[in-house]
Parts: structure tokens; sequence; C-alpha cells
């Protein structure tokens, strides 16, 4: 999965958004504080 697509995710998440239970888990391993990119 690409930087930009995990942060779309992570931006998802951030904004209350309901994920499912695998997603969460990438998300917890890989961003567990939000996205890297900033909106601009």
């Amino acid at each position: 999965m690409s930087d930009y697509a995990l942060d779309l995710l992570a931006r998802r998440r951030a904004a209350g958004e309901n994920l499912e239970s695998g997603t969460v888990a990438i998300l917890n391993r890989l961003r567990p504080s939000g996205p890297i990119r900033k909106s601009p």
C-alpha cells in the first residue's frame, strides 16, 4: 500500500469515519499518529 493511500485512510480515521478492523490495525501499526502528509 502506498504512503499516499495510508495517509488518506489515516485522515478518514482522524475524521471519525468507521473503518474495517483490519484497516484500523494497519493504521495503528503504520500511522499511529495520523497522516504523515498534512493537508494544504
